[in-house]
């Protein structure tokens, strides 16, 4: 992969463990990283300080990406601190794994919030100085539940990350005579800190049961994710625009 020229991205929800190893992935390539956390701003730390020891740039910077104002404060710090954004990495978002027979409205509403709207919110702001520069890479984070389906009859995550493979796609062929790609990235099950909490809680059947319909018999880490991620963001990928790569061992193909 040719290292790119110094390019600044933005990284939300940046302070968990795929966030984290996204954003250390593109500083590695030479990339300038702005590092959004709502409430984890020691992890977001975590990762400013790993890129600047390395003699990277990064800062980190606390938005509710969910709300518009926020967002558009997120911009505003990043081209004072860094430089005009050319790659948005829209990471933040959470499932709750509740069961639709569980599931609120407000729920329902909270999900989708994160999930999608925050991605609509941060390609609204960024495509207008990305289409001015004519130049730009969005990559949008999917997962296998928008593929498949959740296997807790999570609707509202899966619904989320199904919608964020169109909203991906719709954008990409309007984006494509600016310069600017658009792409998703699926994972599968990660191991995170998240998700080691909730394996933690399944039992031996459950746990095989999924090895068994992983082809690769393990399952992913977060370096992995943010390879995929950070191809997309490269000046290899500019002719890749409006896919979803799945990062999932196998456990689903399209």
């Amino acid at each position: 992969m040719q290292r790119m020229p110094e390019r600044v991205a933005i990284v939300t929800g940046g302070s968990g463990d795929i966030g984290r190893a996204i954003a250390v992935s593109l500083a590695r390539q030479g990339t300038a990283v702005m590092i959004n956390y709502f409430k984890d701003q020691a992890g977001a730390e975590k990762g400013v300080a790993s890129i600047v020891e390395k003699g990277g740039r990064a800062r980190s910077f606390k938005a509710d990406v969910t709300q518009y104002e926020a967002f558009e404060a997120l911009i505003k710090a990043t081209r004072d601190q860094l430089g005009e954004p050319h790659i948005l990495v829209n990471n933040a978002g959470w499932n709750a794994l509740v069961h639709i027979d569980q599931l609120s409205p407000e729920q329902w509403d909270m999900t989708v919030n994160l999930n999608l709207k925050s991605v609509f919110l941060g390609c609204k702001l960024v495509y207008p100085m990305m289409k001015k520069q004519k130049f730009g890479r969005i990559i949008n984070m999917s997962s296998i539940s928008g593929m498949r389906g959740g296997l807790s009859c999570d609707v509202d995550y899966s619904a989320c990350k199904a919608g964020i493979v169109g909203l991906t796609k719709a954008l990409a062929r309007d984006a494509g005579a600016y310069g600017i790609t658009v792409n998703a990235v699926a994972p599968g099950i990660i191991w995170t800190q998240h998700l080691a909490e909730i394996w933690s809680r399944l039992d031996k059947q459950k746990k095989e049961g999924i090895m068994r319909d992983t082809p690769i018999g393990r399952l992913g880490t977060p370096e992995e994710v943010a390879a995929a991620v950070t191809f997309l963001a490269s000046e290899d990928a500019g002719y890749i625009t409006g896919t979803a790569i799945n990062v999932n061992g196998g456990a689903y193909m399209a």
